[in-house]
């Protein structure tokens, strides 16, 4: 299975991160990426960060983002601030053509 992966180039994710600091003061914030791939928001030096990913290989968590996002999967209580950061976890376009045919 191709999992379409596309995973983020450092800058693009150091540029992010200098506009939630300076705009939003994440530093009570929780970072979630749903789609940690090659954990580049993870690298970040912030005080709490939680990574999922659905490929094996990725080593994070293991989780299908999008068929149960509740905060409960990834340990993260209602209270608590949140903010999602990364690619959206896209999937191989034929992939459901050729499971199905």
């Amino acid at each position: 299975m191709n999992l379409g992966a596309y995973y983020t180039p450092p800058y693009l994710v150091d540029c992010a991160y200098k506009l939630l600091k300076k705009h939003v003061g994440i530093e009570d914030y929780t970072l979630l990426d749903t789609a940690c791939g090659n954990k580049e928001f993870l690298k970040l030096h912030h005080p709490k960060k939680i990574g999922a990913d659905i490929d094996p290989k990725c080593d994070a968590l293991m989780i299908n983002a999008l068929a149960n996002p509740k905060r409960e999967n990834y340990g993260v209580s209602q209270n608590e601030p949140l903010i999602i950061v990364g690619n959206p976890p896209y999937n191989d376009r034929n992939f459901l053509y050729q499971t199905r045919y």
